[in-house]
């Protein structure tokens, strides 16, 4: 992936885009890795020192609700003491509302936080009503029978509170409730209700929500939502994972995810009064604290970014700027301009300077390789020349050879004949210079003539044997390359051979290939000769070599002119055994002569 992604930036792009763009990289990319880490680092030790903040915050938050708690249960207190300071115990007493009325109106004075002080009887009946301010009270709703109904249950010496609407405007208040005894006989005569405003109880913790995007949550049994900065969440069930942390542990700090948004969450448990502090500040609010240290880190990485992109700059020219002289040299040497002559390229590396040199250097070579090359083809335009002069004496041999064979054939004498058709077959044969690859078949005959002539030597001495696949026939094959090959299985196999030579001539058409064999029985190749060959076949796969005229009818010549034709896929082996015999094989591609 890594190589794909280099391939893809760097292929094909001239250096100085290569040069640039690596410096670049190789400066901004560890600038942007120890910004990341520092702001990264800055970042976790503000969350977690806010954390720390956070516990320290609720843990105050904690006291001051309990004292909150415990004023009222204080009021609640002082009120049963100073009502039932009567002989009289039922709460609807003259004697007994008189006292009570004093202590109510003292306390609305005194607090401007309680909006109203309410006195049932023990069977629910609704006493005293004391208000201080003209709002019209909803003591019917759904939310305060409710309350109403906890209240008259209460028959403990607990405080017992909730928040709930109190007026048909909406807004909440603050309510506690406590059962009023008489201390003679332990008897519940009544309880009373203290109702106050909201902003009284969060003024305790409105620290938290003034903060931006904070959120104060009370929870009361680790179940229900007592306070919620959303009014609208009051009274209904926890969600979320919550419950969980407050189950877990009494106090923590954590960061979680709530409606797409990263918080800090930090609880405090007020364990005797069932209810759990919890405050939530977003973590973006915090990341703004580090907007100076992102706006430096940003600032320094533009600024080296820059600095880095001049030098890279003047640094890629003074590195490309011989590289493309250098270039421009080639186009004009492209071009076919050879006079470039020893032109300076500027000060640059040593590499270059002897890049430079040898292109100089290559160049005069190849002026040198120009002038030789136009020599030989004077040479070469002449000797053509001279060639066409000879022509005119084939023509006089076919024609004596034409009479030749007239005679012979008069005077019924049929093998000078067909030796006389055999060797004129063959001079037009080799002389023909028109093509350089011919059929198979073609091949094949002119093997048959030279063979002819042969056996008109050696007589019965010779055995040809010719095993000849048809498929083969409009198979192309280089000219003048079988005949040289069934020559030297004559000369230096069964030429020199005691007793009958033999030769068999076989060709096969093996798939999209063809294979020809050529064997005798004579006294085979010398080690030195075979390893001479193979040695010369392992140096033509490099380049080609010592490649002699078509007239020079060697065994060398024999491969490499097949080789510059089929090249790779050329198969030419020679198996031979001393006193046994040789067998080439041959194989090629099967292609066809289009006629």
């Amino acid at each position: 992936m890594l190589y794909k992604l280099m391939d893809r930036i760097f292929n094909k792009r001239s250096m100085q885009y290569q040069l640039i763009l690596t410096y670049v990289l190789l400066n901004l990319i560890p600038l942007i890795i120890v910004g990341s880490l520092s702001y990264r680092e800055a970042a976790n030790l503000i969350t977690s020192e806010v954390m720390g903040s956070n516990d320290l915050l609720l843990q105050s938050v904690n006291r001051n609700v309990d004292s909150y708690l415990k004023e009222i249960y204080y009021q609640s207190e002082i009120f049963s003491a100073f009502i039932l300071r009567s002989p009289h115990t039922d709460l609807s007493n003259p004697e007994i509302r008189v006292n009570m009325d004093t202590y109510v109106s003292n306390l609305l004075d005194k607090s401007d936080e309680y909006i109203s002080v309410r006195v049932f009887s023990d069977d629910g009946r609704m006493i005293s009503l004391s208000t201080t301010n003209d709002y019209k009270h909803m003591y019917d709703s759904q939310e305060e029978l409710e309350w109403q109904k906890k209240m008259k249950n209460n028959d403990g010496n607990d405080l017992i509170f909730d928040i709930h609407p109190l007026e048909y405007n909406g807004i909440y208040s603050f309510t506690a409730s406590r059962a009023i005894f008489d201390k003679k006989s332990g008897k519940r005569v009544g309880y009373i209700s203290y109702d106050k405003s909201l902003s009284s109880f969060f003024s305790y913790f409105r620290v938290i929500e003034f903060r931006s995007g904070g959120i104060m949550q009370i929870i009361w049994n680790n179940d229900t939502y007592l306070y919620h900065s959303n009014h609208a969440l009051i009274g209904k069930k926890i969600e979320g994972n919550t419950r969980s942390h407050l189950e877990t542990i009494r106090a923590d700090s954590y960061v979680s995810k709530f409606n797409g948004k990263e918080m800090i969450v930090s609880y405090n448990t007020l364990m005797e009064r069932g209810l759990t502090v919890v405050g939530s500040i977003p973590l973006s609010e915090l990341t703004t604290e580090l907007q100076g240290l992102r706006e430096i880190t940003w600032v320094v990485c533009g600024l080296s970014l820059l600095l880095v992109f001049i030098l890279s700059y003047y640094f890629s020219i003074y590195m490309t700027r011989p590289i493309q002289r250098l270039n421009n040299l080639m186009s004009k040497v492209e071009r076919g301009d050879f006079g470039i002559g020893n032109e300076k390229i500027g000060n640059t590396t040593m590499e270059i300077h002897q890049l430079n040199h040898r292109f100089h250097s290559m160049v005069n070579t190849i002026n040198q390789l120009i002038k030789t090359q136009y020599e030989t083809e004077l040479r070469k335009k002449d000797a053509e020349l001279k060639a066409l002069l000879m022509q005119i004496n084939p023509h006089f041999l076919y024609n004596t050879l034409e009479v030749i064979n007239g005679i012979a054939d008069n005077e019924g004498i049929e093998q000078i004949s067909e030796i006389t058709l055999s060797l004129s077959k063959m001079l037009r044969y080799n002389i023909d210079m028109s093509k350089d690859q011919v059929t198979l078949a073609e091949e094949m005959e002119n093997c048959r003539n030279y063979v002819l002539i042969l056996k008109s030597r050696f007589g019965n001495q010779l055995g040809v044997q010719w095993e000849i696949d048809e498929q083969t026939n409009e198979c192309m094959m280089v000219k003048m390359v079988m005949q040289p090959l069934i020559e030297n299985s004559i000369r230096h196999g069964v030429e020199k051979k005691l007793g009958k030579g033999l030769i068999h001539i076989s060709t096969k058409k093996l798939g999209e290939r063809v294979e020809i064999r050529i064997s005798d029985n004579g006294v085979g190749f010398s080690v030195k000769k075979l390893n001479d060959f193979e040695q010369y076949k392992q140096m033509a796969t490099h380049s080609y070599f010592d490649v002699v005229s078509s007239s020079n009818l060697g065994l060398k010549n024999v491969y490499t002119r097949l080789r510059i034709v089929f090249g790779e896929q050329l198969i030419f082996d020679i198996d031979s055994e001393h006193n046994k015999g040789t067998t080439i094989i041959i194989n090629f591609p099967y292609i066809k002569v289009a006629k």
